[in-house]
Order: C-alpha cells, then structure tokens, then sequence
C-alpha cells in the first residue's frame, strides 16, 4: 500500500462530511472533469468497461457514463465515499461500487479503460503510485492526472512532482498524449495523461 501524503488526507478520508464537501461541484472540479471527458472520447472512443480508481462519491460516474460506456465499476478506499457513490441515482446503467485499496487490490477483470483522476497526488509517492496502477490494473489504455511543477513540493492535501520526474515516468509510458495547463503565477500545472500502459 502507498501512504497517503500527510495526516490531514488520513482525516479527511476518516471524516465523511468534510470529504463530501472536498467533493462538492466545484467550477474548478467541473471544468476538470469535461476536460477528462472530452480527451479521453478524442483519444479512445466509446464502449467497452470501465475502472474509476479513486472514484470518491461516484460523481464522475455519470460524466464517464454518458460516453457510453458499457460497464462502470468505481473504487474507492474509503467505506463514506462507496456509500454515498451507491445513493447516486445511475439507473439505466450498468454501475458497481466497491469498497477496495487500489494500490493493493488484484482485480481479476480487464477493462477497457482504467482512469485515476486526482488521486495520485494524495500520496506520497504520486509517480510511484502511479506505475503501481499501471501494472497492476489489467486494461487496455489508462488515464491519469497529477500536478506537475518546477520542484517537488507539498501543498496542503497534495504533492507536486517535478517535471524531471514527471517527465522520467512518462518515458516508460506506451503511447502517451499528454494534456498540461497551468492557469496564473500558479508555480505548478495540472496534467491529465492517456496511454497504453507501460512500454
């Protein structure tokens, strides 16, 4: 298992209200999310399973499910998250929830899309876990986002990896297209990555 960053991502993971309120419809989270939506239907297309790794309270859910896609099935460590992802009115579509640590959960199914939006930078090691999804999820392209910056350095709930870093495990990627924006005097950027797994 990777750790999470710090002590206030293990609080809010074990408090469900302000986790929910962290989850909130944000014009930011929103803007991300249409964003995520829009590459991946340029860059893979429709149909087929699909794995949200860090699902939270199953909010992408119905992004992802309106690119229509056969199978959802959305993973969250968190026991708060799943619950209330269980209560998200999906009907008509073909929805699982399931409460697992994805960092260490061997899933027996091959999707045909594993996607993990704004998780990795929860952790400590954001590259690392990254790649330990890569290789442990069985799927046939993956997509990701971090925060990428100048230096390694952590903000409140997040770390930000350096482009040299960045840039190293992108090198082990199969076929990656990279979407990168940095908005303002912000000192690092948002990066949300397609590819095929690791070459």
């Amino acid at each position: 298992m990777i750790e999470p960053v710090n002590d206030s991502v293990v609080k809010l993971w074990n408090n469900p209200g302000e986790m929910l309120a962290m989850w909130d419809a944000g014009p930011e989270k929103v803007r991300r999310e249409a964003i995520v939506a829009e590459r991946i239907q340029e860059l893979y297309g429709n149909g087929g399973v699909i794995a949200d790794l860090g699902c939270g309270p199953g909010r992408f859910a119905s992004v992802l499910l309106r690119l229509a896609y056969a199978e959802y099935y959305g993973y969250d460590g968190s026991t708060a998250m799943i619950q209330r992802a269980k209560g998200v009115n999906l009907e008509g579509f073909d929805v699982h929830f399931s409460t697992v640590d994805i960092f260490s959960y061997a899933s027996d199914r091959e999707y045909d899309l594993a996607i993990m939006i704004d998780v990795a930078q929860h952790q400590a090691m954001p590259l690392n876990s990254i790649l330990k999804v890569l290789r442990q999820w069985k799927a046939k392209w993956y997509a990701f986002s971090l925060l990428v910056g100048d230096v390694r350095e952590e903000l409140s709930m997040s770390v930000v990896v350096p482009f040299s870093g960045f840039l190293n495990v992108q090198g082990q990627l199969d076929s990656p297209e990279v979407y990168m924006e940095r908005q303002g005097q912000e000192r690092f950027a948002w990066v949300f990555v397609v590819c095929q797994g690791i070459a």
